[in-house]
């Protein structure tokens, strides 16, 4: 199957330790980082709000250990119960995590 967008449940965002540590060590990209979860709806079924319910997330090996949320300058640990993963117009990955209550805003700030 081949899909612009998916809408994930039940997700963990997974991090391989041993991954990571070949980055540092090599300075080049391998993969290592992921998200896991049951489907729930891929391309155009992806509903378009998904993105105004959640966070943008950021994995970077070089800064953190985990996958984050920016919250201003500070980098926040993931948890969430619902992931989107798509593509910008410009051909970007991009990941967001949705708060537990699809159509909410995230609990600290309702």
């Amino acid at each position: 199957m081949h899909t612009d967008a998916v809408l994930l449940e039940d997700v963990t965002f997974a991090v391989q330790a041993a991954g990571r540590a070949r980055v540092l060590r090599e300075k080049r990209k391998n993969i290592h980082a992921f998200v896991r979860g049951t489907l729930h709806s891929t391309g155009a079924d992806v509903p378009v709000e998904v993105e105004t319910v959640g966070w943008p997330v950021t994995y970077d090996p070089y800064r953190d250990t985990t996958f984050v949320r920016l919250v201003g300058e500070a980098r926040m640990e993931i948890q969430a119960a619902r992931a989107f993963v798509g593509f910008t117009e410009a051909g970007a990955a991009k990941c967001w995590a949705i708060a537990d209550g699809f159509g909410q805003a995230p609990a600290e700030e309702r």
